[in-house]
């Protein structure tokens, strides 16, 4: 409030017989309270939810008395107001107060609660937005805060995008009570949000607002647990930044989050100092990160991923103060491309047919120095009869992949040739499955030098190789039959 208006008010107290106005009274129950509201299971935001209880930030209880004042009374501050924060736009329904009455003769007290503007130029109310009135029938205090609850709520909602002040004042000459709280450190650490509606004693019409904390110093800076019922948006959700993916590229998949600013707001946030110290990024294949707005993930096997942001709001509630805003957003990583073919042999003449999967393009090499095009089915004519390592390179924009299977030519041919086995997963962790055995088939796991570390005939169409004691890198499975062998490239990774 300007210098000027408080110079006017001191003036006309003293010609009134009064040399300051007296500081609210108060009065402290001494006792540290175990609050017991609770809300619905399960909610943990609501539609319109309380976000402002200050209870949670002391254990000291003050009970403030509400009186207009009139010329032989000495208590002129019939309101109490509490100030708040808009750093997005924020609907205000109605509000919460916890407040009783100690008059015997009478079934309730009428209490007013209105929604203002905040004037930042006089630090005081601005522009009215909404009121209400409500009956307070407590009789007397009581430890369960539920218990002396008071709700008010607008008859329409009104959004506000800068600060506001929610009040409640009596316009009554009798004894109301309102819950404060406050703490010898000062409960509210300078933030000057408190506000006192003061009646001049010897004259009615004169009234104001005083912020408590510069008014009177530091031990008025209170809380007065007005709740605002509010509904924001936590969260627009986030950006993928790329939805299709390759496996096994690192950091491919990123995500980029713009957080609200309601995070950052310490009305609103208790963690407001850090506001992205409780977002969590879950990638949908176990694993997770923290903390971080901007984050990037590599996935290790293809399928469709829902990427799920949680981003938690701690707000000041006494009881149920976490807030979480949920975003999800899918994400594809491609299949890998994997490399295999059959063939049929007639002679010197082999057709081969690329059973090949997720491959955007395929090369040959027939073994015998001569190469083939992108193409699903070729025939190759050889030279000679022999045995020749035929291989078939697949490719797609994720990498490539690559087998051999060695192909012998003579003169009585061979119908349907086929002896192609797939193996999964790959890259491998604990174990690899090989299928598309058939029995008394050897299966051989190799290193990158060439030497056979584990051998295995296969008594069944599938077999479980154990790759514990194997360490990272890349190791070959070759099945062989009587009709030759057949390699594939095998990645582990641990």
């Amino acid at each position: 409030m300007k210098k000027t208006l408080l110079f006017i008010l001191s003036l006309m107290l003293i010609n009134q017989g009064f040399s300051q106005l007296q500081k609210p009274i108060s009065y402290g129950d001494g006792v540290s309270p175990n609050w017991t509201q609770t809300k619905a299971p399960g909610d943990s935001c609501g539609v319109y939810y309380n976000n402002y209880i200050g209870l949670t930030k002391t254990a000291t209880v003050l009970l403030e008395e509400m009186r207009t004042g009139d010329g032989s009374d000495v208590n002129p501050y019939p309101g109490r107001g509490q100030r708040f924060h808009a750093p997005q736009p924020i609907e205000v329904h109605g509000i919460q107060f916890y407040s009783y009455e100690t008059n015997p003769t009478v079934d309730s007290l009428m209490a007013i609660t209105v929604l203002y503007d905040y004037d930042s130029s006089n630090d005081s109310v601005g522009v009215e937005f909404a009121r209400d009135t409500v009956y307070v029938k407590h009789q007397a205090f009581s430890i369960n805060l539920m218990d002396i609850s008071v709700q008010s709520v607008f008859d329409n909602p009104v959004t506000v995008t800068q600060d506001y002040i929610i009040a409640v004042y009596t316009p009554t000459n009798d004894s109301l009570k309102i819950i404060t709280s406050s703490a010898p450190a000062n409960d509210g650490a300078g933030e000057g949000v408190s506000f006192a509606y003061y009646d001049n004693p010897a004259a009615p019409s004169f009234t104001g607002w005083y912020s408590t904390l510069p008014t009177f110093g530091a031990s008025y800076d209170l809380d007065y647990l007005i709740d605002p019922f509010v509904k924001y948006d936590l969260t627009d959700g986030f950006t993928v930044l790329d939805d299709t993916i390759c496996p096994e590229l690192v950091s491919a998949g990123c995500v980029n989050y713009s957080q609200f600013p309601i995070y950052a707001d310490p009305h609103y946030n208790a963690s407001s100092a850090a506001p992205s110290s409780n977002l969590q990024w879950l990638w949908g294949d176990g694993f997770q990160n923290t903390n971080i707005v901007t984050a990037c993930h590599t996935y290790n096997n293809p399928g469709d991923y829902t990427i799920t942001l949680n981003d938690t709001l701690y707000r000041h509630d006494v009881n149920n103060n976490v807030c979480v805003g949920i975003s999800t957003e899918m994400i594809h990583v491609k299949d890998t491309v994997v490399a295999d073919f059959t063939f049929v042999t007639g002679g010197i003449i082999v057709d081969f047919t690329s059973t090949a999967s997720n491959a955007d393009s395929l090369a040959w090499d027939f073994g015998d120095g001569n190469t083939g095009g992108d193409s699903l089915t070729i025939q190759h004519n050889y030279d000679s009869l022999g045995t020749f390592d035929v291989w078939l390179y697949a490719y797609n924009e994720c990498g490539v992949d690559s087998v051999m299977i060695q192909v012998t030519t003579d003169d009585v041919g061979v119908e349907n040739y086929n002896f192609a086995f797939k193996m999964y997963p790959n890259p491998a962790n604990e174990q690899v499955f090989v299928t598309g055995l058939v029995e008394g088939a050897q299966i051989d796991l190799i290193n990158i030098l060439g030497e056979s570390i584990k051998t295995t005939v296969a008594t069944q169409n599938n077999l479980a190789i154990a790759l514990d004691e194997l360490s990272n890198g890349t190791y070959f499975v070759r099945v062989s039959t009587e009709y030759g062998y057949v390699t594939k490239k095998l990645v582990v990774r641990k």
